[in-house]
């Protein structure tokens, strides 16, 4: 007998891990908002800056599981169409000096990032209630 489910994974698998956050490089404070999913937890990340090519660096101690289940949501509502893309940049982010959505996912195989503009408007159509989610969720998360 053959099941067939549409419904998308409930967790991360293996070695599977999902980074998503927010950088930028030009102010003078703590300009880094990333965490990364990974293994059943969600931890946040230990550095004040990130520049593309940048090693990533999180906090060894998770963050409680009401906020990885905050989080979850954005592994399970990744588009497939951004997972099959081969473009690596969204709008023209950074460009007017604001916010870069980063998002780095990991599928057990394949490693894929993408910088996807803050100014959600100049995102192609189906990345757009992504974008935004991702960006509502960071601000949850913060609070």
């Amino acid at each position: 007998m053959f099941i067939w489910s549409c419904e998308k994974a409930a967790k991360l698998e293996n070695d599977e891990y999902l980074v998503f956050g927010k950088f930028n490089g030009f102010c003078a404070s703590n300009c880094t908002t990333l965490f990364k999913i990974e293994g059943g937890k969600l931890y946040a990340d230990d550095m004040d800056r990130y520049l593309p090519g940048d090693d990533l660096v999180f906090e060894s101690d998770p963050l409680p599981t009401d906020k990885y289940e905050e989080a979850l949501k954005l592994y399970q509502d990744i588009p497939d169409k951004l997972k099959e893309t081969t473009e690596m940049s969204f709008g023209c982010p950074g460009c007017v000096d604001q916010d870069i959505i980063l998002l780095r996912y990991f599928d057990g195989a394949d490693k894929k990032e993408w910088q996807v503009d803050s100014d959600i408007e100049s995102n192609p159509e189906y990345l757009q209630d992504y974008a935004a989610e991702v960006l509502e969720v960071i601000e949850k998360l913060n609070n």
